[in-house]
């Protein structure tokens, strides 16, 4: 879907482009249809664009937190294996 919007967006500008510069003559019923399809595309991207907002708002706080509890987790693991090596050395020198 997000390749059909892009790609139908270029084809909108390109068209729009051309036009502009005189060398694309378009009657009315086709610049109405090129008009409404842009102003499709353009709602549809910002709606799009909201969507991806509001999830990046609401993943960051959690990728954050679970970042942390990897942490952690990992150096808590770290303290333990430390701990372990620690008593088998304190067993051997004992």
């Amino acid at each position: 879907m997000k390749k059909n919007i892009i790609a139908g967006f270029l084809i909108v500008m390109g068209l729009s482009f051309a036009h502009a510069q005189n060398q694309v003559s378009l009657d009315t019923d086709l610049q109405t249809l090129i008009g409404t399809h842009t102003q499709k595309l353009f709602t549809q991207t910002l709606l799009l664009t909201k969507a991806a907002i509001h999830i990046n708002k609401t993943i960051s706080p959690y990728q954050k937190y679970t970042e942390e509890m990897y942490l952690e987790k990992k150096e808590e693991s770290a303290n333990n294996f430390y701990n372990y090596l620690q008593s088998i050395v304190n067993e051997i020198y004992q």
